[in-house]
């Protein structure tokens, strides 16, 4: 990620990369799926610091402050933001919070709830995201391409559901539990414990994949278009070459005659293939012509 190691990578002499990644792209997806208003009107109005602006939403004394003067004075609640709003888009909790930033759990917990008070339209996209996959047993990533990710234990899953749900299994479980009786320690407790440990790796995953999966696909699909667009006009290899992708980001070499041109076509396919899989917020394109790998 350091400057001194990409510097390393050089364009040929006469030629130039050009280095285009998504602004924000995962966080972009994310109010893309959740929809919830505040999200929503941040990118809308255009607001500046996304972390800025979730810290003056879960901190009662930042209600109101500009978001550049948080950004500026108030470092450590927007850190704890920063965290907080990571943390729990890939299925954290309270105790994910406090582990990440080396707080006090209750002090976790305590962030945790006020985010989920400041954007409710995050609550309610999580437990739809969560009871749909407990139910089917696979992941959808999107409603574009349709792609799914199959649990591979989710028949394990289903199975240790059907023996707590039992008549009488809680029951039983309650009495043993009291005495710590040998069937508690061999059976009851094992049985219990691994469907919490299934169940919360499908919902932490319900929640992970369809924005990281959404991502790789806009990204992948930008590449195609790109691809398609040297093809057609008799670019590629010639005059220009795709060095890499990586995750958000397209590493393009070319002439430099030509750089200002394909710096802004690139931006153009990245923007369009955005376009299906975030209707409500568009995603931008950031592209620097660079005489090494700049980002």
């Amino acid at each position: 990620r350091n400057a001194r190691h990409r510097e390393c990578f050089i364009a040929e002499k006469g030629c130039t990369l050009i280095v285009a990644d998504y602004a924000g792209q995962e966080s972009v997806v994310f109010a893309n799926k959740c929809k919830d208003n505040d999200i929503l009107e941040f990118y809308q109005e255009g607001l500046g610091d996304m972390h800025s602006f979730v810290a003056s939403k879960i901190y009662p004394e930042l209600e109101g402050l500009e978001l550049e003067r948080i950004k500026k004075e108030f470092k450590r609640e927007r850190q704890n933001a920063k965290a907080a709003g990571f943390a729990i888009q890939y299925g954290g909790v309270g105790a994910t919070i406090a582990n990440n930033l080396g707080l006090p759990i209750e002090e976790g917990d305590k962030i945790y709830d006020a985010y989920f008070k400041a954007f409710p339209g995050v609550k309610s996209y999580f437990v739809t995201c969560k009871a749909d996959a407990l139910a089917k047993g696979y992941i959808l990533l999107n409603t574009i391409s349709h792609r799914k990710s199959f649990i591979e234990y989710y028949d394990e899953y289903v199975k240790l559901k059907e023996q707590m749900d039992a008549p009488g299994f809680w029951d039983e479980y309650r009495a043993h539990k009291t005495t710590n009786s040998a069937k508690f320690i061999t059976h009851f407790k094992p049985i219990v414990r691994e469907y919490f440990k299934k169940k919360g790796m499908i919902e932490r995953k319900s929640l992970n994949y369809p924005v990281q999966g959404s991502s790789a696909e806009i990204t992948k699909f930008a590449g195609v278009l790109f691809f398609k667009y040297l093809e057609k006009n008799n670019l590629l290899f010639k005059h220009v070459r795709i060095c890499n992708i990586i995750h958000d980001e397209i590493v393009v070499e070319c002439k430099k005659d030509i750089a200002e041109k394909i710096a802004a076509k690139l931006k153009e396919c990245m923007e369009e293939a955005g376009k299906s899989f975030c209707p409500t917020i568009p995603l931008k394109a950031e592209p620097c012509i660079t005489e090494f790998w700049n980002h």
